[in-house]
């Protein structure tokens, strides 16, 4: 059969293609989609080696003559990533499977359709990494590299292999639709890592990612590339429904192999930069600086502008930021984060850039997943399968390896796996992995004290920033919210930021602060008023704690837990919260509170603990009749070059040295 296409066709296409600066390759002849997929695969089309169109032609006449005589000879195979673009590809039709996934309308673009579907290009935002995302029955699947082998209305006898349809401009996606498919695929990639990791046969559809993904996890637990081979090799015949042949899995293979050498992970990039110094110490030579400086000037006209800035909760919790929930012990700030994973984990949450439930990773330092955490999430309907806590669990795999994760609070009931902590800032790149994995909308430090490394001097202005200012970058890199919950002191200002105990950096660092205290006039009810409001809705919130029956079967006394009930707003200001604080739990009992939170993490030299207590207004002496009573261990730390019996004195906690064996 003859080529249909007309002359005026296959010219336009090439004048689109030079005026959108497509990068094209060639197949090595005419072909049916199968066979253009099959020479694509195969690198006969070197796809991956596109030049993008005005390299290959001057001008957009040229361009237009030069594609009509290729294009009777080739398909021309059109690089997504190669030419900057996002390329949505659907497998299916489309409206049907937008329904299912829960996918917004995209806005009209540049495109072409195949018999299984369209497939989309649009502009990929300014510092951002081009992406294919597949669409199909299976899900969403997101990738680095995409391509098209785009051969306009090629039409055989019974099907159209490629035609170009959708406007003839590019589109950007907007940034929450973009955001939310990438969202879809990560949660796809860890259901699929997971599956695979449970012995779980893998469809078609997601045999590629799987075994993908199997490969890299092996890798970085320094398994041997051979022995990556054979595993995979396995699991590609006897987890893949139907088997994926051998070919395919080797190319996953190698994938991963590059995808390690490309993506390490800090430990890997720790252990390469230890053996490279200690290779240029053995060779005699010294680390060369160079002179050259960078380029440190960005015009903000090159500075993308994704949109308005986004909340999780009325403009009182900004995504991408630090806020920071501060109130005295003993009030309920617990119960206020766990209300916002509630109705977060139920798409409730009023005012909330998440229309659709999302997930919350709740690290709490006070309160014990079972019974506490998980009680109280019953006391506020929380879908508990949409909200987590930090746990190392262990999980039978085909390596038998010990894994950490996000382990649900729904699964805290003996099936092995327990809460733990987080040493900030040491561990963000541990919590960077578990947003990344989980898709994460909202993470709870509670109380973030409790989780600053003992190295870090808590009421030091430039060491606290060194813990905050890395927590905002990673939840302005990974598109989160953190909620840092402080306490206040004693202090008789009513300046939320002169109350927050430990360093004037914590307010300094975060957007948003939220003061968290009693009605002047009903105990029962509780108010959260803004700081820093970034947004224009400046009216505090009102709150009614509740007692909710968990535990019907236990005594009558113990079969409830508290919970926050969201009645209202009220003109109370942090400032109105923070005159009902009374002194009638005392300065002891402050103190008390003051060590336990200082000691949690470990022991503490006892002249940073004199400055904190100073800081806070807790006289030294209180702090030491605290000391006694709390049963508080003191130790002499020897210098090894001071003379006999010098060195420094440091305070802890009998019961946290216990935990720690």
């Amino acid at each position: 059969m003859g080529d249909p296409r007309p002359d005026e066709l296959l010219e336009e296409c090439g004048r689109l293609f030079w005026r959108v600066n497509a990068a094209v390759a060639w197949t090595d002849g005419l072909a049916d989609d199968v066979q253009a997929k099959t020479c694509s695969r195969e690198g006969k089309a070197a796809w991956k080696a596109a030049r993008p169109f005005r390299e290959q032609v001057a001008t957009e006449d040229a361009a237009a003559g030069f594609f009509k005589v290729r294009a009777r000879r080739r398909n021309p195979v059109v690089t997504a990533s190669g030419s900057g673009w996002d390329l949505v590809e659907y497998d299916g039709l489309k409206d049907e499977l937008d329904t299912e996934h829960g996918i917004p309308t995209l806005p009209p673009t540049l495109g072409w359709r195949s018999r299984r579907g369209p497939h989309m290009v649009f502009r990929t935002p300014a510092g951002e990494t081009p992406v294919k995302i597949q669409v199909d029955e299976s899900g969403v699947t997101v990738v680095s590299d995409g391509y098209l082998a785009a051969a306009p209305s090629w039409r055989r006898e019974h099907d159209i292999v490629y035609e170009l349809n959708g406007t003839r401009e590019l589109a950007q996606l907007p940034p929450e639709t973009r955001t939310l498919l990438l969202g879809r695929g990560a949660r796809k990639r860890s259901e699929t890592r997971r599956r695979f990791a449970e012995g779980d046969r893998i469809p078609k559809g997601d045999r590629n990612l799987g075994l993908f993904w199997l490969a890299v996890d092996l890798l970085r637990e320094d398994v041997s590339t051979k022995e990556v081979l054979t595993r995979t090799l396995r699991a590609a015949r006897e987890q893949c429904d139907p088997p994926l042949e051998e070919r395919r899995a080797r190319e996953q293979v190698r994938g991963a192999v590059k995808f390690v050498r490309e993506h390490p992970t800090e430990t890997q990039r720790a252990r390469a930069g230890a053996r490279r110094i200690l290779d240029e110490h053995r060779a005699g030579r010294t680390r060369r600086t160079t002179t050259e400086k960078p380029t440190l000037w960005l015009p903000f006209a090159d500075v993308h502008l994704s949109g308005p800035p986004r909340s999780l909760w009325k403009g009182k919790v900004p995504l991408r930021a630090v806020t920071l929930l501060a109130g005295r012990p003993k009030l309920g700030k617990s119960l206020f984060t766990i209300w916002l994973a509630a109705q977060l984990s139920r798409g409730l949450l009023e005012g909330s850039f998440y229309e659709q439930p999302a997930r919350t990773l709740i690290i709490a330092a006070e309160d014990p997943p079972d019974p506490i955490v998980k009680g109280r999430l019953i006391a506020a309907s929380a879908d508990q399968a949409m909200v987590g806590t930090l746990a190392i669990k262990t999980v039978k795999t085909a390596n038998d390896r010990l894994c950490d994760g996000l382990g649900g609070l729904g699964g805290l009931d003996g099936a092995g796996a327990f809460a733990r902590r987080v040493t900030i800032p040491d561990e963000y790149g541990l919590l960077e992995e578990i947003v990344v994995e989980n898709e994460l909308a909202l993470v709870v430090l509670d109380p973030i004290n409790s989780f600053i490394t003992a190295k870090v001097d808590a009421h030091r202005d430039a060491e606290v920033r060194r813990v905050l200012d890395p927590l905002a970058h990673l939840a302005a890199r990974r598109d989160f919210a953190a909620l840092a919950v402080v306490h206040l002191n004693r202090r008789s200002d009513t300046d939320v930021l002169n109350r927050i105990t430990g360093s004037g950096a914590y307010g300094g660092s975060a957007r948003s602060i939220l003061t968290f205290g009693r009605h002047p006039d009903d105990d029962a009810q509780r108010v959260v008023a803004a700081e820093g409001n970034w947004q224009k809705q400046a009216r505090s919130e009102l709150f009614e704690l509740r007692e909710v029956i968990v535990f019907p079967d236990a005594p009558s006394d113990e079969q409830t837990q508290p919970a926050l009930v969201h009645i209202g707003s009220t003109e109370l200001e942090s400032s109105d919260l923070i005159d009902t604080f009374d002194d009638e739990r005392g300065a002891l009992e402050e103190a008390k509170d003051y060590l336990l939170g200082e000691l949690a993490g470990g022991p503490v030299p006892v002249a940073d603990l004199r400055r904190g207590a100073e800081a806070n207004g807790i006289s030294w002496r209180t702090v030491e009749r605290a000391k006694k009573l709390l049963g508080v261990e003191a130790r002499r730390i020897s210098s090894a070059t001071g003379p006999r019996g010098s060195g420094r004195w440091e305070w802890f906690l009998e019961l946290q040295e216990e935990q720690d064996e």
